[in-house]
């Protein structure tokens, strides 16, 4: 029997093999298939017309099978086919493929994909266009967890300034989350900077007056 999360969404379509476990706020869409024995972590997103062999591991905030990043794209139904045994981490992103091309996504069998392959793109405008987008985007969003998962984004491309700002926006709307800081290592290229240990300092800072007000 599955083991699915009440809070996933499974679209009524999707094909899913009975022992496969899907975690919490994860989304299979429609026309999946999910084959047995694989396991997606928390907040996956699998798109629609997504084909999953066997035994494949998907970590949290994975996106797997979503529409392509092309411009050329006209909303037609291609698709995304992943093998066997494969292992995708946090934040690996894998895109439905192209009418122009053959139209399918097709992964093999037995590969992992490290965290955060969303950045394997060409350096130069293409890429600061990127980055100056995320940081228009989610420096005025209303989820200060939004702006720091995207100051992870900008770190990973190499936009130090953009990354900083987008942890401060996180901190000033009280996304207390320096042990996340400490540890992370998409954030190791900015920790020696100035305005990096300030950002910190003011999480550790709101972090203790959120408790002491709690405190009975």
């Amino acid at each position: 029997m599955s083991a699915i999360h009440a809070t996933a969404i499974v679209d009524a379509s999707a094909r899913v093999a009975e022992d496969v476990t899907i975690g919490p706020y994860s989304i299979v869409g429609p026309d999946v298939t999910v084959g047995a024995g694989c396991v997606l972590g928390p907040h996956v997103v699998i798109g629609a017309r997504t084909r999953l062999g066997k035994r494949n591991r998907i970590f949290q905030f994975a996106s797997i099978g979503e529409i392509p990043q092309d411009r050329k794209y006209g909303g037609e139904a291609t698709t995304t086919t992943i093998g066997d045994d494969n292992t995708f981490r946090e934040y690996a992103t894998v895109h439905a493929g192209t009418a122009q091309d053959r139209g399918d996504t097709a992964i093999g069998n037995a590969n992992l994909f490290p965290g955060y392959r969303l950045l394997d793109m060409p350096p130069g405008s293409e890429r600061d266009r990127f980055a100056a987008e995320m940081e228009r985007k989610w420096l005025n969003t209303t989820d200060p967890e939004n702006a720091y998962y995207m100051a992870a984004v900008t770190a990973m491309a190499g936009y130090p300034d953009s990354t900083l700002r987008l942890l401060k926006r996180a901190v000033d709307g009280n996304y207390l989350m320096h042990e996340s800081l400490d540890r992370d290592p998409v954030f190791e290229s900015i920790r020696r900077i100035p305005e990096y240990a300030a950002i910190r300092a003011e999480s550790i800072r709101r972090q203790k007056e959120f408790l002491a007000k709690r405190a009975p």
